[in-house]
């Protein structure tokens, strides 16, 4: 029960940035979207426009504060520290925490570049279907993105404590 204790300032920290979050704007979140607008570019072959306040500026769409992952960010990060604490046998060291964090960080820029490359495809799709360009549809795309890129994160971020602790 004791290595628990370590969660409460995760904890505190999750609720403190979502507390927070209404009142961000573009720049707050800038060190999401920064390298989303980057990856967003080089997968797409279209360099975006940072824009100071919005977020990037790509043709037909904007990459804004909505757009940056911030709650997937929380929730891998929370799911990532709290597996580390359940797999430690004794208390983590501050390497392990930064792993967590790291881990959770990229796979948040991953999923969100995965979400939103997936919705400007169907936004291309919706032109002949158009049920695809639908509010739904995109709900729906990104709910399957970040829950499968949340479960497999989950997963190899699992078997790599497992492989440490066996170790």
């Amino acid at each position: 029960m004791k290595k628990y204790i370590i969660l409460l300032p995760v904890a505190t920290a999750v609720i403190g940035l979502k507390a927070c979050y209404p009142g961000f704007d573009a720049e707050d979140l800038r060190f999401l979207l920064w390298p989303l607008g980057k990856m967003l570019g080089f997968f797409t072959g279209e360099p975006g426009l940072w824009q100071a306040g919005e977020g990037w500026g790509f043709q037909g769409f904007v990459v804004d504060k909505s757009c940056a992952g911030f709650n997937f960010w929380l929730i891998a990060s929370s799911a990532f520290c709290f597996t580390l604490v359940e797999r430690s046998k004794n208390k983590w060291p501050l390497g392990g925490l930064i792993l967590a964090l790291l881990s959770a960080y990229g796979l948040s820029l991953l999923a969100n570049t995965a979400r939103i490359l997936g919705a400007t495809l169907l936004l291309k799709l919706g032109a002949d279907l158009p049920f695809l360009a639908s509010d739904f549809a995109h709900q729906v795309e990104g709910t399957f993105v970040y829950f499968s890129l949340l479960v497999l994160g989950f997963w190899g971020f699992d078997r790599v404590l497992r492989l440490k602790v066996a170790s």
